[in-house]
């Protein structure tokens, strides 16, 4: 079916190109194709593959071969005074796709243009807070560093014996990759690239540059709606769409607010650039209940080019986003996020070099469930979703490319990584992921 869909898509495009031409109108197919052989080592309770009724099946394979394939539709079009047009992004795999979504589509979005005004966009593509926090680190090489793919190839639970004596042991589940344990990616919440947030529609409105300096600012009305009238999220109610979850669990934000703000400018043979970006929205009111705090976060970075080098630097924090207003007696919450980032750029030969760190106390995901809710009783906070220490995380990785052809582009990346659970080190995992990849732009 998803291959029916898909060269129905692109024999529409090549068509549409040739008829759109003579309005005005142009479409331009391009995407990108990779084949990646995959090695991880992380820790035994996080390679079991466990049963529904909790009975242990089997181990996660330590290697494989993976595919990742997508499809970016453009359209352009003009008049004499703005410019219009669209992007559609389509998963194109045979399977579930590298983010984990089932849909056919990734991204839609529409915008507008004017030379002395800005550009207006809207639909489900990163708002100007998530584009501004992007802006100072985006150069990493071969499979884009602590923010791309090593992350995928980690088990997101743990699965730890709690019947040791019996020949069929039970296993229960312990998640902790999930955004309430640990941030692992430099993002702020309404594009944390662990989950589905940036799929979230929205409008967004962009300065026209300034003399170094962008503005922009979003406006995202549900943080949990995804797309069509079909994946609208109750107003305080959690995510329809099937992708994220059972329907109608984790409620998180509305009427967010999310912006930011870039500069760039070059001194003698220095370019440099910064951001600053932030965002605020409210915390949706649970099966009635008012027990969370509102979204707050921020990020600033910064990054110099001089010639083949690149460094730069980010800073960020959730604060206490979706943390309980009364927290527990000898709880922790709170949270924050640095990256530092190195790249060297020759002729064909790329390399960098990225790190991040973090930590976090109390939660975003799963906001819905941080409540115990029992049929005929009162919805209360729930112990089990608080902190007594951080839980922090950390990676490290090493990117190497190469263009050996327009468009081709071999690549090598190792990453070793390291979450420290707060609850103890039969919930914490590390290791190493080893990613060799030939990569085909078009």
């Amino acid at each position: 079916m998803k291959s029916h869909k898909l060269c129905f898509v692109l024999s529409l495009c090549l068509l549409s190109s040739s008829v759109a031409a003579e309005d005005g109108l142009t479409v331009k197919v391009g995407g990108s194709s990779e084949v990646i052989l995959g090695y991880r080592q992380q820790k035994n309770q996080f390679r079991r593959i466990i049963s529904p009724t909790l009975q242990e099946v089997g181990i996660v394979n330590s290697s494989a071969i993976a595919n990742h394939t997508s499809i970016d539709v453009n359209v352009k079009g003009g008049t004499s005074t703005f410019e219009y047009g669209a992007l559609i992004r389509l998963h194109a795999d045979t399977g579930v796709a590298t983010n984990d979504e089932t849909g056919f589509g990734d991204k839609t979005m529409i915008y507008v243009q004017h030379d002395k005004i800005g550009r207006f966009e809207g639909g489900n593509y990163p708002g100007a807070g998530g584009m501004m926090e992007m802006f100072t680190t985006e150069t990493p090489k071969a499979a884009y560093g602590v923010e791309g793919f090593w992350s995928k190839w980690v088990s997101g639970a743990a699965y730890v014996n709690m019947s040791p004596n019996l020949l069929s042991p039970i296993f229960t589940q312990v998640p902790n990759m999930a955004g309430y344990k640990f941030i692992t990616a430099p993002n702020l919440p309404s594009n944390y690239s662990g989950h589905y947030y940036s799929d979230a529609t929205k409008m967004t409105f962009y300065t026209q540059p300034l003399p170094c300096v962008t503005l922009g600012v979003s406006f995202i009305p549900d943080l949990d709606s995804t797309g069509t009238i079909n994946t609208v999220a109750p107003r305080d109610g959690g995510p329809t769409d099937p992708d994220r979850g059972p329907k109608g669990i984790r409620p998180t934000f509305k009427d967010i607010i999310s912006g930011g703000i870039q500069y760039t400018t070059v001194f003698n043979e220095l370019k440099i650039k910064a951001s600053a970006a932030g965002e605020i929205g409210k915390a949706k009111r649970y099966a009635g209940t008012q027990l969370l705090n509102d979204l707050k976060a921020y990020e600033f970075g910064a990054s110099v080019n001089y010639g083949i080098y690149t460094v730069g630097a980010t800073y960020g924090s959730w604060t206490k986003t979706g943390t309980y207003k009364t927290k527990f007696p000898n709880t922790k919450q709170g949270s924050s996020y640095w990256t530092v980032l190195t790249a060297v750029q020759l002729e064909k030969l790329g390399a960098s070099l990225s790190f991040m760190q973090s930590k976090k106390a109390g939660g975003l995901e799963a906001i819905g469930g941080m409540m115990q809710h029992r049929l005929g009783a009162p919805v209360v906070r729930s112990e089990n979703y608080s902190d007594k220490k951080y839980n922090k995380f950390n990676n490290v990785s090493l990117g190497v490319e190469y263009k050996l052809a327009p468009g081709l582009l071999p690549y090598g990346e190792v990453s070793h990584f390291e979450f420290r659970d707060s609850a103890g080190s039969a919930y914490s995992n590390r290791g190493q992921v080893y990613l060799t990849g030939l990569r085909l732009v078009f």
